[in-house]
């Protein structure tokens, strides 16, 4: 339970980081068919498309993109309240 709570957690860090790439990326006139690119719209763009089908059109008139800051804010609850929770049971489980 150790091994995999650490897992997720090393995961959702790397994907984190990713987001980030991602979003900051957008600021610059990088060409969309640089590889770079190509690959972090790859890894995030299905994810974002997703909660994108639940954000209120309220949030689109604003011309900020919510998507990443959601992302890494569910991440974020994901490694520290699931994940660790795993490591935390594995712990547990090993002082017996």
């Amino acid at each position: 339970m150790i091994a995999l709570g650490q897992l997720l957690k090393t995961v959702a860090g790397l994907y984190m980081i990713v987001v980030i790439a991602s979003a900051v990326i957008t600021w610059f006139p990088v060409h969309q068919w640089h590889p770079a690119v190509r690959i972090l719209r790859g890894l995030t763009d299905p994810v974002y498309e997703r909660i994108r089908r639940y954000l209120p059109d309220l949030l689109w008139n604003t011309g900020i993109d919510f998507t990443p800051i959601i992302v890494l804010l569910a991440l974020y609850f994901l490694s520290a309240a699931i994940f660790q929770s795993l490591i935390d049971v594995g712990v547990g489980l090993r002082m017996r």
